[in-house]
């Protein structure tokens, strides 16, 4: 597996039912508690692989899974620059994801907002009201992927809870309307995927949470680097950038079908 920041950082987003097994070239994601989770079950090249490749590619990730119930056929890859358009393959039946590697030395600018309270998550109803806030806010469909979503907060409390990461919300009354936080190591600081509830965005509570939850993690560990993927172009990435992130690389994605078997380009 490359050492790349955003894929090294994944590693702690994923946790430890995810193994890693080297294949020839690329390096084997399995998650066999949980098949739907698709970043937990894919390939990672070495290298950058060339559009001409990405057909095989996707073959060479059906025969790694081959009679497991994987969803997606998933090749996921970062670089240090960005791909130009000749190296994308041509609109259908496959997706091609790119993110942005956004990545900051040192302590964040802080942007806490005046009057927002913050506390880490802690009790049995915080983190059921943080799995309900990310389903209804994410947008996914429940009956699909309610004991997916429940399972991965379940991940995000258990590191919580053993002090590789930390999470914090922001109430009103009883009520969770936002959280944030990060997976934390000596190396490395990656954020998790900030919620708030749509009536209450636009009042400071990322900033607050994430420059709360970021300045405690590098009183930890005052040598790590923190890490985020995000769109390029979007609100979030500006409001990154704010806090002190600079750019550091992309990261891409093939997403297939299993059936796929249409050229790519």
């Amino acid at each position: 597996m490359t050492g790349l920041p955003a894929t090294v950082t994944d590693a702690l987003r994923r946790g430890s039912p995810t193994t890693y097994l080297p294949g020839g070239g690329y390096t084997i994601v399995q998650t066999p508690s949980r098949r739907d989770f698709w970043f937990g079950n894919c390939l990672i090249p070495n290298e950058a692989p060339s559009l001409a490749s990405y057909e095989g590619w996707l073959e060479r990730c059906r025969d790694t899974f081959a009679g497991v119930p994987i969803e997606k056929l998933i090749v996921q890859w970062e670089t240090a620059a960005e791909v130009d358009d000749a190296v994308r393959p041509q609109p259908g039946a496959v997706e091609f994801d790119v993110s942005r590697v956004l990545v900051l030395s040192g302590t964040p600018n802080i942007l806490r907002r005046a009057g927002v309270a913050s506390r880490p998550l802690s009790s049995d109803a915080d983190w059921a009201g943080a799995t309900a806030l990310e389903r209804v806010e994410q947008g996914f469909d429940l009956a699909g992927m309610a004991a997916f979503f429940a399972w991965r907060m379940g991940l995000l409390r258990a590191a919580s809870e053993r002090g590789d990461a930390i999470v914090l919300g922001a109430f009103a009354g009883d009520a969770l309307v936002a959280f944030a936080g990060c997976y934390a190591s000596e190396a490395w600081i990656r954020l998790t995927t900030p919620i708030t509830a749509t009536p209450f965005r636009r009042r400071g509570l990322f900033s607050t949470l994430f420059s709360n939850a970021v300045g405690e993690a590098y009183r930890r560990f005052p040598k790590a680097k923190t890490v985020v993927v995000s769109e390029p172009g979007s609100a979030p990435e500006r409001l990154y950038r704010t806090l002190g992130f600079a750019p550091a690389g992309y990261q891409y994605a093939l997403l297939a079908p299993l059936t796929i078997g249409a050229r790519l380009a």
